[in-house]
Formats: C-alpha cells, structure tokens, sequence
C-alpha cells in the first residue's frame, strides 16, 4: 500500500510539473521581457531608438551582406557578424513583425561571372568592400578574402546603404570592430531616420568674408547632406539673401534653417551684419566658428615663428548684445596634441619627430549636454576663451567645451616660435582651469540693430525688420578651425583627422551633433555617442595558455558531472542501505 502510494504521489508531481512548465511558456507567449545584466547596458536600446522603432507602421527590411565561411582569422568579423544579428534581433523583440531581416552571403555563387555581377551591383548601391589581411592565431600563412560588411535598409519601396565597418587599411583590428559594434545601434536607427524622413532642413554655409571655402569643409557638408540640403551663400548686402519673399512685399519667410559661419578672417560689412541679426530675428540658430587670433600659418612655417594678432571681424558688437564676448587670447593646455618637424640638417633625408605642443589641445568633454555627451578627444587650433554676458532675462547660457584643468591664456598679440616645442614647460605656469571654449545661447534673442538700423537700407521696402525673435539657439566656438579638413595629394581627409599619429579626433561627431541640435532634431545624439566597453582577449596570453584552457574546458565539466554523480550514488546507498539494514 505505501509503494503504490509513493508511486501515485510521484506521478502526481510529474503531472504537475509538466502543468507549470506548460503555463509558464504560454503565459511567456503574451509577456515578454529581457533582462540585461552587462555594465553598460550592452543589449538595452536608446530612448530615441525605442520611440522610433514604435512609430513604424510598416516593415523596415535589412538585408546585411557579411555572411561567409570565415576563414582563420576572420573571428573578428564574424563577431561584426554576431553583433549585428544580435542588434536587429533587439530591433525586432521592440518593434515586432516590423523589423525583417535576413544575413546574405554575397559570394556563394560558385560561379565567377554571377559573384562579380552581385559584387559589381552591391558597389552601385553605395555598399564597401573590404580586402583585409587575414591570419590565424598561430603561425599560419596571410590569406586575403573579400568580405561586404554592409547593407540595405528597404522601407516603402526606397532603399539605403549601411556601412557597419569602416577602416584605413588592410587589417581587421580589434579597436576598429569594438568601435563598429559601438555603432550599431545607430547605423541602423540611422537608416530607419534616413527612410523615414520626410523633409530635409536647409543648411546655409557663409561665404564672401574669407571664410573656409567650399574645399576645406567638403568633408562637413558632405556629412551634412546626409541629412540636411546645403548650399554656400554669399549675403554682398541682399536683404534676401537668406529669406523668401511671400506673397506680399512685407511678408518674409526664412530660405534655411541654420547658418554656418566658418572662420570668417575679413570684416563683414553692416549690412551683412544686419541680415544675419534678422535672419536670427525671423527663427533662424546660428553656428559661429570664430578665429579668435590672426595666425599667420606661412610665417610661422617658414621662418619658424609668428605673431598671433587681433583677429576682429567685426562681429564683437553682435555677439555682446546676445550674450557672449570671444576674446582675442590663445589657449595653452598641457593636454594637448603633438606637432611634428623635420629635425634633419637641409639636403638630407628628412628625419620627422613629434614634440608637445601646447597650442593644440586635445578637450575632454566633462558635460552631460547631449551635443558633447560622450564624445572622444576633440582637436582644437590656436583656440581661445567665450565670456558669458548679462543680457534680456529669458537668454540661456551654457559652456559645453572647457580646457583641462591645467591650462593658461595669453593675450593679444601672442609670440608663437617654433623653439618652444622644446621647452621644458613649468607646470606652475599652467594655472587656469577649465577655460570656457564653447558656448551655446538658447532663448528669444532681441536685435542687436533696434534702434540703429544702417540709413542705406532703412527705407528699403525690403527691410521686413524685426526685433526681437522667437525662441532659437546660437553655438558659438572660439576656434574657426575646428570644421576644417586638410587636402594631401588631392585627397580630402576627415575632420579631426591627425596624419602624424593616425588617430581620428571626435569633430565630425561634435559638429554633427551641433547640427543636430540647432536643427531640434537631436533624436539620434544619444546613440551616436553611445560606448559600449568591450573587453578585448589578451592574444598573447592566448596562444601561451591555449592547451591549459582547452583543457580546462573539455575536463572540468565532466569532472563536476563525475564528483556529484558519485555523491549522489553514494547518498542513495546510504539512505536505502540503511532502510534495508533496520528491515
């Protein structure tokens, strides 16, 4: 009687337990969750992201083209690969049935003529391949294979490109798949944003006052109409020059949205002055990147050394009535970047050392504004300092760029000499912290001309005056050269790109993301500056300590399986031994 009723108690318990685990998984079908326990919240999405993905209201379809069969040394695309699948999967568990996606390999064709015909097709939609060196871990030979480590976003019948790796030569790196697995997540919200967007905002990028030319910021307005349309405008005193005419004579309305002023070295006249004061007056933000010093780069190069003069384009007067004063100072900072000079005697084989150089700082941003929010080192040139004004109650003022905390400002006119980069410099020198370098003024801005509007133009039917603006915003930084791109061989490079060391400097990201802002589009700010610490294997200790963990991971397990087997056994024994004894 006791057997037959353990017998029914135990299939009562396997009843029961078959029952909740059957509940459980129907109850899963209807609640679903994850739960993300990384330390930087690795597989959790951004709030712009999560608030994109829920307004869909149709498919978004990625087709990714970095599938293969990885050869030895391919691991770290394959874990591009991983990454990516992972990422969308994530997309997808957010936005259900609207996120479709498929992995492609490109080259499974086993014939010629059908690989280079899709190869030739994918390059037409704008997709990169890449031809790296590929080598085990041991000593095994190099083997070059070509890998497309792109994609397709297709939503409503438009389609557009994904690049997920991007990289300077021949080799797969592992800081360079850390940093592509960092931007993931918003080289896909990007092309989603990219399908989505229905109107593109216009960018105006002054020219006529010596401005950086259409040459040194192609890399930024490259950049830039990748999401917004650009133009370069020349004001020459039109009152319309930035503005259309509607309907009526005194009806006005703004052609762009935001105007880009990039290092201006002339004077700009009155009347340009009073066209963009109303361009701000009628909603328009400003972008101002000021030269604070008149450098003299060919001086300096040639003879080795240089004044830095009073660089005034004749903009202090507007700038004073907003709300901020760019000083006629350079900063020095011992944080700071490397210049590089041929140490050889003349006529010999050039011999290039790099020595500190405190007039280019390298600025680590300290704040948690969204523009400057997790950005990498930005590279500023002969930079100088903003003060803060009082003005209007209503004007908002914030630094989001300071120097470090050992840094010291010179006035105008500074004696620059090449000479000093190999000075021993005196850190008590450098006694100033976090100088203010960029300032952002957000409110309703009244005009700097009320009252004074120049006789030349006050009578004009043109004039549609205003003085006062809605709320808008104005960026101002106190150094011009931080937009430009240098040119070698014809070739563009990219802004905040440093040819002597190699590493790319975070101005694309700053600039972009100060766009962004004054454009109130700042939806994907957040997840272009987003981190992820990826931890990298130490290779080295790898290859010495392979057949210990190889070891470890085939024999441990079933040693522990082993051990509480025999525990087990033995406690079984034990317990219906005994019962038999005393029976």
């Amino acid at each position: 009687m006791k057997k037959n009723s353990n017998k029914q108690r135990d299939i009562i318990r396997l009843v029961l337990s078959i029952a909740a685990v059957l509940l459980l998984n129907v109850l899963a079908s209807f609640f679903f969750t994850r739960f993300d326990l990384t330390a930087e919240k690795r597989f959790t999405l951004s709030g712009p992201t999560k608030v994109m993905l829920d307004s869909l209201d149709d498919v978004v379809y990625f087709k990714i083209y970095l599938d293969a069969d990885f050869p030895q040394g391919g691991g770290e695309l394959k874990r591009l690969r991983d990454e990516s699948r992972i990422m969308l999967e994530e997309f997808r568990s957010r936005a259900g049935d609207n996120i479709q996606y498929e992995f492609v390999d490109p080259f499974e064709s086993k014939v010629k003529k059908d690989r280079d015909a899709f190869r030739d097709q994918l390059k037409k939609k704008g997709l990169k391949s890449i031809t790296p060196q590929l080598q085990a871990d041991g000593e095994g030979s190099v083997t070059r294979q070509e890998f497309f480590p792109a994609g397709l976003a297709i939503y409503h019948g438009r389609e557009v490109p994904i690049q997920l790796f991007y990289m300077n030569d021949d080799r797969v790196d592992v800081p360079e798949v850390n940093r592509s697995i960092e931007r993931l997540e918003y080289e896909f919200s990007n092309a989603i944003r990219k399908l989505k967007q229905k109107r593109k905002p216009n960018i105006a990028i002054l020219q006529g006052h010596g401005e950086l030319d259409s040459l040194h910021t192609s890399d930024y307005a490259r950049t830039l109409r990748e999401y917004y349309n650009v133009e370069y405008v020349s004001i020459n005193g039109k009152l319309n020059a930035l503005r259309d005419t509607v309907q009526k004579a005194d009806q006005f309305r703004r052609k762009f949205d935001v105007l880009v002023i990039p290092r201006p070295v002339k004077e700009i006249p009155p009347n340009d002055k009073f066209v963009i004061d109303q361009f701000l007056m009628y909603g328009g933000s400003i972008l101002w990147l000021l030269e604070p010093l008149d450098i003299n780069m060919d001086s300096l190069n040639i003879n080795g050394r240089t004044l830095g003069l009073n660089d005034s384009v004749n903009v202090d007067d507007l700038l004073f009535k907003y709300g901020a004063r760019v000083n006629s100072d350079v900063v020095l900072d011992l944080q700071h970047q490397y210049i590089t000079m041929n140490m050889a005697p003349a006529g010999t084989t050039p011999q290039f050392k790099q020595f500190p150089w405190p007039y280019w700082p390298m600025i680590q941003s300290q704040q948690d504004h969204p523009i400057v929010n997790g950005l990498d080192l930005i590279k500023f040139n002969y930079a100088g300092t903003i003060d803060t004004l009082e003005t209007e109650p209503g004007i908002s003022k914030r630094v989001i760029l300071r120097s470090s905390k050992y840094a010291r400002v010179l006035k105008s006119p500074v004696r620059i000499d090449l000479r000093q980069a190999f000075t021993q410099y005196n850190e008590q020198m450098f006694d100033r912290q976090y100088l203010p370098m960029a300032v952002l003024l957000e409110g309703s801005f009244e005009s700097a001309y009320k009252g004074r509007i120049p006789l030349d133009i006050e009578a004009s039917k043109e004039i549609g005056f205003k003085d006062k603006s809605p709320f808008t915003r104005q960026l101002i930084f106190a150094d011009g050269d931080i937009v430009s791109n240098n040119i070698r061989n014809g070739i563009i490079e990219e802004m905040g790109y440093d040819r002597a060391t190699g590493y790319r400097f975070a101005n694309k990201e700053l600039l972009l993301n100060s766009m962004n802002y004054l454009c109130e589009d700042a939806t994907l700010i957040g997840v272009r500056s987003r981190q992820l610490s990826t931890r990298v294997l130490d290779i080295k200790r790898i290859r010495q300590s392979r057949l210990k963990w190889q070891l470890y991971n085939n024999l441990l397990p079933i040693g522990i399986i082993t051990v509480f087997g025999l525990l087990a056994y033995w406690l079984r024994k034990r317990r219906y031994g005994r019962k038999a004894a005393n029976s």
